[in-house]
C-alpha cells in the first residue's frame, strides 16, 4: 500500500491555513482520501497528528503499507519516522523534478537533463539507481552546479530508519 502525504495552502476567514491531505494511491493512480487536517503550518506536529490519526484508522504496516509519497515540507519526514518507522519515504518525483527545473541556469540543457532525472527516477531498483544517480549528477556537476545541488535527492527513497 502507498499513501500520499501533502498540503494545499488557502484562506480561511482571512488567514493562511494548510489543508494536510493524505490520499491511498493504487499503482493504476487512483486515489482515496483517507484523511485531513485544517492546519497553520506544515510543523511535525500537524504532520504527526494527521499520520496518527491514520494508524489509529488502521492504516498499518501489518495492514500492508509499505511506501510513504511526499514533497519535502518540514515536518513531514520526522512525523512518518514517528509514525511507521519502517516504512519507506519517497519524495514526490514532480517536486524533484521541478526543484531541479528552477536550478538550471542554461535553457539549453533543460531537456537532456529532465531526462537523465527521469531515468534516474525510474531505475528498476535501488542499486541501479544509485548508480544512476551519482553517473548523472557526475556528468551535470561542472555545466549546472546549482541544478545538481538541487538534485541531490535523487536516489528519491530511503528508509525512514
Amino acid at each position: 500500500m502507498k499513501i500520499q502525504l501533502g498540503g494545499v495552502w488557502t484562506k480561511v476567514k482571512g488567514k493562511l491555513q494548510i489543508l494536510l491531505l493524505a490520499l491511498y494511491t493504487t499503482y493504476g493512480r487512483r486515489s482515496s482520501l483517507l484523511g485531513w487536517n485544517m492546519d497553520p503550518s506544515e510543523s511535525e506536529e500537524e504532520y504527526y497528528a494527521l499520520t496518527s490519526q491514520l494508524r489509529e484508522a488502521g492504516i498499518t504496516v501489518e495492514a500492508g503499507l509499505r511506501l510513504a509519497v511526499s514533497d519535502d515540507a518540514p515536518g513531514i519526514h520526522a512525523a512518518l519516522l514517528n509514525t511507521w518507522p519502517s516504512v519507506h519515504h519517497q519524495q514526490c518525483h514532480w517536486h524533484i523534478l521541478q526543484r531541479v527545473r528552477t536550478k538550471i541556469a542554461h535553457p539549453d540543457h533543460e531537456q537532456a537533463m529532465l531526462k537523465d532525472i527521469r531515468n534516474v527516477l525510474q531505475a528498476k531498483n535501488g542499486a541501479d539507481g544509485m548508480t544512476q544517480a551519482k553517473q548523472c549528477i557526475a556528468s551535470w556537476a561542472e555545466k549546472e552546479p546549482p541544478a545538481t545541488d538541487a538534485s541531490a535527492s535523487l536516489s528519491g527513497m530511503h528508509s525512514l530508519s
